[in-house]
């Protein structure tokens, strides 16, 4: 079975069609020999007989064949059954209401009705239904409150549902407030919620439902499941002042929360209350700033810590009941654009390091650092970065996309065959497209017997998640939240540069917290690979645990750039640990790229890449053309690789592995090899399969 493989959606009206002529025509003509099939434009639940008849005939006809069938298989999708079993598992978008409270303490302020959708399903079309937490306070600064004169007014805060309708038709609802004498002129903040439109990710009755799900899927023959973009709902609004900045014109200013989250909240941080810390997440007390800093760090662990335990229990219930060769994937990323992962934060925790797959996978644009360090933790020989043309609907992305991604040891996840209701994604069964692709993956394909591990990375990129992610280190600590934030901005665009020059994998410290990166013989270790030199950017507010890591690193492994004062719980720094990030602070700012590289080149690390290939862990190396055309693109390569002085003339692509003496090459079509000077015959397997 090859490794290729390509999306298909489905929805209501293609259920209607006849799929398995869709299906032949697709397997015709494209040679992928995995499917994915999504259902989450189809509005019948999963269960549904019709559905899973479908999703039977679709892989029966592909076994026929030796291919695979993956089947979206997305607990998010079940809202209504999954409520008509367990109706209180429900978890909102919680957003501020601030408001004056006049000389008798009350105000009235009318709502927004933002109702939120997950594809066709919506919930909130009667706008916010409880509040969460309210309290009344005098504001010490635009960020600060005197803490003395907080009170607690929930009990005292109510919403009015109103007959009213505003012009689209849509309630006039009120917030009403009745805070008394004792807060009069003071500022009220209420945190109202908005019913999510799924299933509360954090329900301890989740898996139930899931394990029934898998239990349909294998019934109807399936070869694996995914879910892809995993996390909760958000709400995305655009600012007026400039519509037309793609990403740059969003705004967030929900947080997700629900009572089985607060559960959660409570068990991991010692009893504590996260309705009660929700004040600190907009809100520090005059003079203790460290205490907002410590309540964003916990909300924003506890999220990423719930999406974890999700996947952790997905692939578990996967592998019982499908069996132990059956897939679990897709991508755990939601926007994948370097200028949009604020937003990442607010859906999932930023939790794709803490994901597991049985392949490491992204999509969109990731960086390719984060693309490979996820292989190297997962263990895989290869990942998949799903790509749908970035709403150019042009095919000619798809090969400069999948020709960089062979050279760093990657697939194209191919969307896709048909995908209603997305017209930014370029639909590939138009006439012409998917021979096009099948030219170019037919060659890719021929890798298949010959990629065995990932790139070399000998650096490891640390980044403070918390330093990241943390909206009060970062920015205002008021809604909304724009896409990108600057420290954000500072760190992913100085790796997307400094890529060019070297391989490194980009992983966060929290990867030091919950125990994936280790020490091992004086070395950081993530998976199965093991780096020389270790980049630490902006790590305020870390873990303690990342200092026990660090100082167990040699001086001359480490490089920091950022300054670090606190640890994530707020508390200061000890001065050992301190003198931990002095002693390898190389500048309080991040540098520019080509600064930093210079830097980490000067400690003798090999940077284990040339400009059109790079050297993998097993002493194989890849090269690849420039991907402007599917194929026949032309290569030359000029290189030393271990060594030996390597030449050679082609198209498309070169594997090379020299080892003891024997030279290993796979090559699309004959080309002219020099080693050391010495012209090298090999045998090329050809895309037909025949060796010429």
């Amino acid at each position: 079975m090859n490794q290729s493989i390509i999306y298909w959606k489905w929805d209501d009206h293609s259920m209607k069609s006849n799929l398995i002529e869709k299906l032949a025509d697709l397997t015709d003509r494209f040679g992928a020999d995995a499917i994915s099939v999504a259902d989450h434009w189809v509005r019948a639940p999963f269960d549904d007989e019709v559905l899973q008849g479908h999703f039977r005939e679709c892989a029966d006809y592909l076994h026929k064949k030796g291919k695979k069938l993956y089947a979206e298989t997305c607990i998010r999708k079940e809202g209504a059954g999954f409520f008509k079993q367990y109706p209180k598992d429900r978890a909102w978008l919680a957003h501020m209401v601030e408001v004056q409270l006049d000389e008798n303490g009350n105000a009235s302020v009318e709502l927004d009705i933002e109702p939120v959708y997950h594809f066709w399903r919506v919930s909130g079309e009667n706008g916010p239904d409880v509040v969460l937490g309210a309290w009344a306070f005098q504001k010490h600064s635009d960020t600060e409150y005197v803490p003395e004169s907080c009170q607690v007014i929930k009990d005292r805060v109510i919403i009015n549902n109103s007959l009213q309708k505003t012009a689209e038709g849509r309630p006039k609802n009120t917030l009403s407030i009745q805070g008394g004498m004792e807060s009069a002129g003071k500022t009220a903040l209420a945190i109202v919620g908005t019913l999510q439109p799924i299933p509360d990710l954090a329900s301890p009755h989740l898996m139930d439902y899931y394990r029934t799900m898998l239990k349909t899927a294998k019934a109807a023959h399936v070869d694996g499941v995914f879910s892809d973009e995993w996390g909760y709902d958000v709400i995305l609004e655009v600012q007026e002042d400039r519509p037309n900045e793609h990403n740059n014109n969003l705004l967030i200013r929900h947080l997700s929360v629900s009572d089985a989250m607060a559960g959660h909240y409570r068990k991991i941080y010692g009893g504590r209350d996260m309705y009660q810390d929700m004040l600190c997440l907009y809100y520090a007390p005059a003079g203790q700033e460290e205490k907002s800093i410590a309540a964003i760090n916990r909300y924003n662990e506890n999220l990423r810590q719930i999406m974890a335990d999700n996947d952790r229990k997905m692939l578990k219930a996967v592998k019982e009941i499908l069996g132990p060769d059956a897939f679990y994937g897709v991508h755990p990323t939601w926007w994948g654009s370097v200028s949009a992962l604020n937003f990442e934060v607010f859906k999932n925790g930023f939790y794709w390091w803490d994901a597991v797959r049985d392949i490491a996978q992204t999509d969109e644009t990731v960086l390719m650092p984060i693309r490979t360090a996820l292989a190297h933790k997962w263990g895989s020989s290869i990942w998949y970065n799903m790509w749908y043309s970035m709403g150019t609907l042009d095919i000619k992305t798809y090969y400069k996309e999948t020709w960089n991604n062979v050279r760093f040891g990657g697939r194209t996840h191919y969307l896709g065959y048909e995908c209603p209701n997305e017209p930014n994604v370029l639909q590939l069964y138009q006439p012409g497209l998917l021979e096009e692709l099948e030219k170019m993956d037919s060659r890719v394909r021929l890798l298949d017997d010959h990629q065995t591990s990932q790139p070399d990375s000998r650096v490891l990129m640390l980044f403070g998640m918390e330093a990241l992610t943390n909206w009060r280190l970062y920015d205002n600590p008021h809604p909304g939240w724009t896409s990108q934030n600057k420290n954000m901005e500072k760190v992913f665009r100085t790796a997307a540069k400094l890529y060019e020059k070297l391989l490194f994998d980009l992983v966060p410290t929290t990867e030091i917290a919950n125990g994936s990166l280790k020490i091992e013989n004086g070395k950081a270790v993530y998976g199965n690979q093991t780096y020389d030199m270790v980049v630490l950017m902006m790590p305020e507010s870390m873990d303690p645990r990342c200092f026990v890591f660090l100082q167990q690193l040699s001086p001359d492994q480490l490089l920091v750039y950022g300054t670090g004062t606190r640890y994530n719980n707020g508390t200061l720094l000890s001065e050992s640990d301190c003198q931990i990030i002095e002693r390898a602070t190389r500048d309080c700012r991040i540098p520019k790229p080509e600064v930093l590289a210079e830097e980490i080149l000067a400690a003798e690390v090999r940077p284990n890449r040339w400009k059109n290939g790079c050297l993998f862990q097993d002493g194989s190396a890849i090269f690849t053309g420039s991907g402007e055309l599917n194929s026949k693109n032309p290569l030359q390569v000029d290189c030393c690789l271990h060594g030996r002085h390597v030449k050679f003339t082609g198209e498309d692509f070169l594997f090379i592995r020299l080892e003891d003496g024997a030279v290993e090459v796979c090559t699309p079509k004959p080309g002219i090899l020099k080693i050391d000077g010495k012209r090298t015959t090999f045998p090329v397997v050809c895309e037909t399969g025949e060796r010429s």
